[in-house]
């Protein structure tokens, strides 16, 4: 996998992991929603602590400028594996409801 692609799915990722936030918690309905920063979701404990973890591991490559998305193709490889068990975590944390239904 190439550095676009992978940024492209990182980006992809955490798109889709806002916008179930967002509904989540229902960020929308806020007066400072639309000032609201990800260190704003930190300090007013906004992100729920069952998937903070999983929001910064996807958030990180995707904000920092500094991030080597140049890294030695097992090493992506490695960090791919832990943004879809990231994004799957997340995903299903926000979609918790549907799940028990369909069991």
């Amino acid at each position: 996998m190439n550095k676009k692609k992978y940024k492209k799915l990182h980006e992809l990722f955490f798109n889709i992991f806002l916008r179930s936030f967002v509904e989540f918690v229902d960020l929308k309905s806020r007066d400072d929603f639309e000032k609201m920063t990800d260190h704003d979701l930190y300090k007013e404990r906004i992100i729920p602590s069952e998937i903070i973890f999983q929001f910064f591991l996807i958030e990180v490559p995707i904000k920092r400028k500094d991030f080597d998305w140049n890294r030695h193709e097992k090493i992506m490889k490695q960090n791919l594996a832990c943004l879809i068990v990231c994004f799957s975590d997340m995903y299903s944390f926000f979609h918790k409801d549907d799940y028990d239904q369909l069991i």
